[in-house]
């Protein structure tokens, strides 16, 4: 008989209320389960996007590079970097999401362009810093959209754990236990009519 802290029609309630409790839970673990799926395909198809965009945006700022050391010698170049050099200042947002939390770049500060040509720098030189500005960027969108999928996929691993643990050994487990106890309280039922009926015809032939 399972352990209710009650018997007879008492437990059957209870047990009846700890079931419908498990299949609610079960629903709400299965309902997450698909829009953690939905927004898992949207974050891996975001993430393949940026990597795609990131790829690109440094070949494209290396092949200017490569221009740039052809016009210019490699000691004026080092004299434009340390002419302009600043640190990029990244924002980053945490965003609650169905029991996670991740990341989204709310803003990225590089300053101004440096005035490369008015510094002595080639116009290659020039387009391969914005090149490697934009770079920047979408490396920042990259690592957000990355670390948001792994996020997500965790905690989909974790919710489908969940709803197998209540699905698959809970709900049956408290189904065994309800059933078991109904029959024993039919049992019960006709053994106490059984009774009746013996006890009206003893009185009866009196």
């Amino acid at each position: 008989m399972p352990s209710t802290g009650t018997s007879g029609k008492a437990a059957r309630l209870v047990l009846r209320r700890r079931l419908a409790v498990a299949r609610r839970g079960a629903d709400l673990l299965s309902r997450k389960r698909q829009a953690l799926l939905a927004e898992q395909r949207r974050l891996r198809d975001a993430a393949a996007t940026a990597a795609t965009e990131w790829a690109q945006a440094v070949a494209e700022a290396e092949r200017w590079l490569a221009r740039s050391a052809l016009l210019d010698d490699a000691s004026e170049i080092a004299r434009i970097a340390s002419l302009t050099r600043r640190a990029p200042e990244l924002t980053v947002a945490w965003e609650p999401l169905m029991g996670i939390v991740r990341p989204r770049i709310s803003g990225l500060e590089q300053g101004p362009a440096p005035p490369i040509s008015s510094l002595g720098g080639s116009s290659a030189l020039h387009y391969a810093a914005l090149a490697y500005r934009r770079a920047t960027r979408v490396a920042a969108a990259q690592a957000a959209a990355q670390i948001a999928l792994a996020q997500v996929s965790q905690e989909l691993s974790t919710v489908a754990r969940r709803a197998r643990a209540i699905e698959r050994r809970l709900v049956p487990r408290q189904e065994a236990q309800l059933a078991a106890l109904e029959l024993s309280l039919e049992e019960g039922e006709r053994e106490e009519a059984a009774r009746l009926r013996l006890l009206t015809r003893r009185r009866a032939t009196l």
